[in-house]
């Protein structure tokens, strides 16, 4: 039996405009969301090479892409209007929708790809049957959203890992506390400051490092008040307080897990990644590298995360999920977060398996790392020009550079995918991006981040 139509619909910044309307302005709510939008055009590399991929703006240099890459069966379709709801932006634009069915053929069937699964997406579902009598698979989609809301919030996920952590050694949460309005978090924060330990507050359904507060010291006792006041991420929700783990050894990695519907078939691990920041809170990229398998953080992280993902598909979850942490090179892990959804590395997954094969994760490096300029003038002529050779295509060399997400160009975001054979080659080809003509050390408004590559090989 044949596979249905594949369609991708890049509803990325869904989950966060939550957190994001809690901001002081209009205009800090519009900075928030826009530094996350250009995820969009990571759903070009979603589902294989041939799909439809219907995005709210165009994705960047996309014919550039689909040539460069040799997917010249993904199209890239965009509503006639743009609102927070691209599903029902679809369903009111009607040559789109005719589009749609006569993408999905005589048998009028098709699966649907989100980032997110939200309630959007089944009306969307309903009223393509309904009214048009298409038939849309949901494969990665949870049918009841009670349990992915659930691990969505930072206190329901450390509900629902404090259920399992003593089953996986070497792995587990910080010491922490749910608190339920500014007092407690008061407390629970003057505790570990007066405790000698450092500690962060987060908002409940905060994301992209939006409604964090880090408190490092003492010193920090006089301003606690003033500082967790002022969030107004904080407000009207659950704060979590906990341990903030810290020090010139640590890291960042994530784990990535697809859960497939059909409970006889195990979830399976996608890929492990570090993510990649500049200060502390500022993500500029991540990398998934064959070198991650033998190093002894790699292997407990994938021990917990098995059993974690075995854990919530008997619970009934589908799709893909993703847990960030901070950990040690001496194996110690930190469980932090859970995003029950695809995330900003999925991409790289299905970069890596499209091109390199299924077992690419036994060979290959392969990440993405942003560079924020200050100029906006970027074209992606110029970024050619500048990298020459290094620009290759993975269909046809499995070391290069990928200009990506380009949409992001025009606002200062230059971002590419690398692709190699090590992750010490990787860091290598950031700094040779990094010094190139176009992104000189005096144009980024960003410094290196701070990585430890000669630890990760010894």
């Amino acid at each position: 039996m044949s596979t249905p139509p594949v369609i991708c619909i890049a509803n990325a910044v869904d989950t966060l405009r939550t957190i994001a309307r809690k901001a002081g302005s209009d205009n800090e709510y519009q900075d928030l969301v826009g530094r996350s939008f250009y995820q969009q055009d990571q759903a070009l590399l979603w589902g294989g090479a041939r799909k439809l991929v219907i995005t709210s703006k165009p994705i960047g240099e996309s014919e550039w892409l689909s040539r460069t890459l040799g997917m010249p069966d993904t199209v890239n379709l965009t509503p006639n209007r743009e609102t927070d709801n691209i599903f029902a932006d679809i369903l009111q634009d009607e040559a789109l929708v005719k589009k749609i069915i006569g993408y999905c053929g005589k048998e009028k069937l098709g699966q649907v790809i989100p980032h997110t699964t939200v309630d959007a997406l089944f009306a969307f579902q309903r009223e393509m049957q309904q009214k048009y009598g298409v038939r849309l698979e949901l494969p990665e989609s949870p049918r009841d959203l009670s349990l992915r809301d659930e691990l969505d919030r930072k206190s329901g996920f450390r509900k629902h890992i404090g259920q399992l952590e003593r089953s996986f050694p070497g792995v587990r949460l910080p010491e922490g506390v749910i608190c339920e309005n500014l007092q407690e978090a008061f407390r629970a924060a003057r505790g570990f400051l007066t405790a000698g330990k450092a500690c962060i507050a987060k908002a409940d359904r905060g994301e992209a490092s939006i409604g964090l507060n880090i408190f490092q010291s003492a010193e920090d006792l006089k301003n606690l008040e003033r500082d967790l006041s002022s969030n107004t991420f904080l407000r009207d929700e659950p704060i979590v307080v906990e341990e903030y783990i810290h020090g010139d050894d640590v890291f960042f990695p994530s784990i990535e897990y697809d859960i497939n519907a059909d409970k006889s078939i195990p979830p399976r691990m996608t890929h492990i990644c570090e993510m990649l920041f500049e200060g502390a809170t500022n993500l500029v990229g991540n990398v998934t590298s064959s070198d991650f398998n033998k190093e002894e953080w790699s292997k407990n992280f994938h021990k917990a995360g098995d059993i974690i993902a075995r854990d919530l598909q008997s619970r009934g979850y589908i799709g893909h999920f993703g847990m960030d942490c901070v950990a040690k090179r001496g194996g110690d892990v930190y469980l932090l977060e859970m995003n029950p959804r695809r995330t900003g590395s999925t991409h790289l997954d299905d970069f890596g398996t499209l091109f390199f094969g299924p077992d690419y994760g036994r060979s290959m490096t392969i990440g993405h790392y942003d560079f924020l300029m200050n100029d906006r003038s970027f074209k992606l002529d110029d970024v050619l020009e500048s990298l020459g050779d290094l620009v290759q295509s993975p269909a046809h060399k499995d070391v290069g550079i990928l200009p990506f997400e380009i949409s992001g160009f025009s606002s200062g975001r230059l971002s590419f995918i690398i692709f190699t054979k090590s992750f010490v080659s990787f860091l290598d080809l950031v700094e040779t991006v990094r010094h190139s003509p176009k992104v000189s050390p005096d144009r980024p408004n960003q410094q290196p981040p701070n990585l430890c590559p000669k630890k990760l090989e010894s």
